[in-house]
């Protein structure tokens, strides 16, 4: 591994979970619940990601469908297995009372306590599977 990679990486991945976190503080100050706040704001999340990634971390140049098409449907899969890990955890962590208001938001505490391994998991699946080097 590269070290300008991780470091490139942990910038994006900070930025991704900016996007998550507001985009979550802004579902759930409109009213929506917990869970369906927590899930659109994954899918906002994992859509600036994968940009992000693609350009910026794993230097991925062609958008080729034959190219493109694949790395979308790899990258969202496996964002897919990783965001069920975030979608039971958030709420559990709420329910076993990591659910002290933050921000004026319910649940972001536990939605922060959790991001650390999203991430983590996050860098492993897109270097290893999504963009790997032949």
């Amino acid at each position: 591994m590269k070290i300008k990679e991780i470091l490139t990486y942990i910038f994006w991945a900070m930025m991704t979970t900016l996007v998550s976190w507001a985009s979550y503080t802004l579902y759930e100050n409109i009213g929506l619940s917990i869970t369906l706040s927590n899930i659109l704001s994954w899918i906002t999340a994992v859509a600036f990601s994968f940009v992000a990634n693609k350009i910026r971390v794993f230097a991925s140049k062609s958008w080729k469908p034959k190219t493109v098409i694949p790395e979308i449907i790899k990258f969202f899969s496996t964002r897919l297995g990783v965001g069920v890990v975030e979608w039971v955890a958030v709420p559990l962590f709420v329910y076993l009372g990591i659910n002290e208001r933050l921000l004026g938001t319910d649940g972001l505490l536990s939605k922060m306590v959790v991001t650390p391994m999203i991430i983590l998991l996050n860098y492993l699946c897109s270097k290893l599977i999504v963009f790997k080097k032949n």
